[in-house]
């Protein structure tokens, strides 16, 4: 089973990311999804230094985990670590090896990645489901495989339920 093709339709629902991809008009009324126009997510706002390599993030805040712990630079740190240490890394860099070289929280509102070399599709990789922000803590007190059936996110909703092939209960 492809996890890619769950997380791009339903996964997304249960967490947010740092930037997301924009919409365009589409036939009889719909919305498409634009990859080419990408808006802020978690983030309320970037800036990117001349250099094109230092994105700093300012992120909303309120935000909380089911479990009450916050959606900080933190969270957002230590859930692009995590992704780093795994496959993640690949999209989480564009498919640059060694080119996000920091992943700095440097207060609870402020998040700074720094790049090796400028890439003008990066922000597209931030809105990949590997750069989904988790709440670690909880995550960490799970076995391995139990993300394979609940979530620990802070997106638009959350799992109720799962049962694989027979049932997804989402609470809004």
């Amino acid at each position: 089973r492809d996890m890619t093709s769950f997380f791009d339709t339903i996964g997304l629902n249960f967490y947010v990311r740092l930037m997301q991809y924009g919409t365009k008009p589409g036939s009889a009324g719909t919305q498409q999804v634009d990859a080419q126009h990408m808006k802020p997510y978690l983030a309320k706002s970037y800036t990117l230094n001349k250099a094109k390599t230092v994105y700093t993030f300012k992120l909303r805040t309120g935000l909380k985990f089911p479990s009450g712990a916050p959606v900080d630079a933190n969270a957002v740190k230590c859930s692009l670590e995590r992704s780093m240490a795994g496959i993640g890394s690949y999209f989480l860099q564009d498919g640059i090896p060694g080119n996000l070289t920091s992943i700095k929280a440097t207060n609870a509102s402020t998040v700074v990645l720094t790049l090796k070399q400028p890439d003008p599709s990066i922000l597209q990789g931030w809105a990949q489901p590997a750069a989904s922000i988790i709440d670690c803590a909880a995550e960490k007190k799970q076995d391995k495989t139990w993300l394979g059936t609940h979530e620990v996110g802070s997106g638009p909703f959350s799992l109720v339920s799962y049962q694989p092939n027979k049932q997804m209960v989402l609470q809004e």
